[in-house]
C-alpha cells in the first residue's frame, strides 16, 4: 500500500461529495469546535423520545413479555404452571450480569476503533454512550429497526459527521452478519437432529437472508458509483414543477449525496486502515459470545446441569424473534416461544426464570439505561439552543436591531 498522506482517502472523498465532508478528520485538541458545528448544523434530527414515551415503551415492553410468558407457561402446563417458584443460584446470575456489561464493552469498543479513525477526538465514552442509545430505541422498535438512527444521533453529537457513521454502521453490520452466518450454519449442522423442522427452515431462511445481504454489501462496497436511481442532483430540484416536485427532488438529491458519502467512507476504511475493519470480526465475534455467556449463566443459575441443545434452541428461537417479531423489541413474541419450548424440559418455574431474567438483562435494562442517555443528550440540545437563541438576542440589542 502507498504511503499515503492521514486520511488523504478521506478528504478526496469529502472534496468530491460535499455532504461527506460536514465534519472533516480533526484533531483531538478541535474536537470541542467540531462537537458545537456539528450538533448544530448538520446533525441528523434528534430521535421523538421523550420521558413519557421512554417509559410508556418500557410498560409496553413489560407487558407484552409477562403477557407472553404466561401464554408459554400456562399454554403449556395449565394454572398449575405458577404453583412453584425458582430458586436460582446467585452467584451464576452475577456473572451473567458480568458478561452481559462485558458485551456492552465490547459493542463499544467495537465502534471505537473506527470512529476515532474518522474522528479522533472521539472518545470511548461517547461509543459507549452510543452503543446504548442504539439499545434502547433497538428495544422499543419492531425488527431493531431504531436502534441505528439513535446511534449516528449520538455520534453526530460526539464529532462524527453523519454519512462517515452510516459508514461505520453498515460495516459493523457487515461484520455481524459473518457472525450470525457462521453461526446459523454451525447449527444446521450440528444440531440438525435437534431442532425441530420449523426452526430449521427458519434458521435456514435467515442464513439466506444474511447471504444475500452480505453480496448486497460487498457490491456496493466494490462499485465504484454509486446507486443510479438517486442520481438526481440537488439543484435540478430549483427549476420547474409544482412545489412538491421540486421538494422531492432535493430530497432525493440530498439522499443521493448522503449514500454517496456513505459508501465512499466505507470503501476508503478498508483500504486505509486494513487491520482496524479486520479486527472488526473477531470484536463482533467477542461481543456475540458474551451475549451467549450471559445466556449460559442464567440458564445454570436456574438448571444445574444438561439440557445444553435447549438451551441454544431457545437463543435461536429468541434471536429469530428480534428480527422478525412484530412488537417492540420482539416483546411477547419471544417470551412465549422461548417459554414455551422450554417448559417441557425445564418445568415452568425453571423456564419462567430463565427467560425473565435473560430479557432483563438484554432487553429492560438496556432500554432504561440507554433512555436515559438519549434523554440526557436531548436536555443537552434543548439547553444549547436556547443559549444560542439568548446569545442572538443579547447581541440584536447590542447593535440597535
Amino acid at each position: 500500500m502507498p504511503d499515503v498522506p492521514s486520511a488523504s482517502i478521506l478528504d478526496r472523498c469529502a472534496r468530491r461529495w460535499p455532504c461527506f465532508g460536514t465534519c472533516q478528520v480533526t484533531t483531538p485538541r478541535k474536537r470541542s469546535e467540531t462537537q458545537d458545528r456539528v450538533g448544530a448544523d448538520s446533525g441528523p434530527p434528534p430521535p421523538a423520545l421523550r420521558p413519557r414515551s421512554l417509559l410508556g415503551g418500557m410498560a409496553l415492553i413489560l407487558g407484552l413479555s409477562i403477557a407472553g410468558v404466561a401464554l408459554g407457561a400456562v399454554g403449556r402446563e395449565g394454572l398449575d404452571a405458577f404453583r412453584t417458584a425458582p430458586s436460582p443460584r446467585v452467584g451464576f446470575l452475577a456473572a451473567a450480569f458480568g458478561c452481559a456489561v462485558t458485551e456492552i464493552a465490547l459493542a463499544a469498543w467495537r465502534l471505537h476503533v473506527l470512529a476515532k479513525r474518522l474522528a479522533p477526538g472521539i472518545t470511548y465514552l461517547d461509543c459507549v454512550r452510543a452503543h446504548l442509545g442504539n439499545m434502547c430505541l433497538s428495544g422499543l422498535t419492531p425488527g431493531l429497526s431504531g436502534g441505528g438512527a439513535a446511534q449516528l444521533f449520538l455520534l453526530a453529537r460526539a464529532g462524527l459527521a453523519p454519512s462517515r457513521g452510516a459508514a461505520l454502521v453498515g460495516l459493523n453490520f457487515l461484520a455481524s452478519s459473518v457472525v450470525l452466518l457462521l453461526g446459523s450454519v454451525s447449527a444446521l449442522y450440528f444440531l440438525a437432529d435437534d431442532l425441530p423442522a420449523w426452526l430449521r427452515r427458519s434458521t435456514a431462511g435467515t442464513a439466506v437472508i444474511l447471504a444475500v445481504a452480505l453480496v448486497g454489501g460487498g457490491v456496493l462496497l466494490l462499485r465504484r458509483d454509486g446507486p443510479p436511481a438517486l442520481r438526481v442532483s440537488p439543484e435540478s430540484g430549483d427549476t420547474g414543477g409544482p412545489g412538491w416536485l421540486v421538494a422531492l427532488r432535493r430530497t432525493a438529491g440530498r439522499a443521493r449525496d448522503f449514500l454517496q458519502g456513505s459508501l465512499a467512507a466505507a470503501r476508503a476504511l478498508p483500504r486505509r486502515y486494513p487491520g482496524t475493519v479486520a479486527a472488526l470480526l473477531p470484536l463482533t465475534a467477542a461481543a456475540f459470545t458474551m451475549r451467549a455467556a450471559t445466556a449460559y449463566a442464567v440458564f445454570r443459575a436456574f438448571q444445574e446441569s444438561g439440557y445444553l441443545s435447549e438451551l441454544i434452541t431457545t437463543l435461536i428461537i429468541l434471536i429469530l424473534a428480534l428480527f422478525f417479531a412484530p412488537t417492540p423489541g420482539a416483546s411477547g413474541f419471544a417470551e412465549a416461544a422461548s417459554t414455551a419450548y422450554l417448559v417441557g424440559a425445564l418445568g415452568p418455574a425453571k423456564s419462567v426464570g430463565f427467560v425473565l431474567y435473560w430479557r432483563l438483562l438484554t432487553l429492560y435494562l438496556p432500554v432504561a439505561i440507554g433512555g436515559a442517555v438519549v434523554l440526557h443528550r436531548l436536555d443537552l440540545e434543548v439547553r444549547n439552543a436556547a443559549s444560542r437563541d439568548r446569545s442572538r438576542d443579547r447581541t440584536d440589542l447590542s447593535s440597535g436591531v
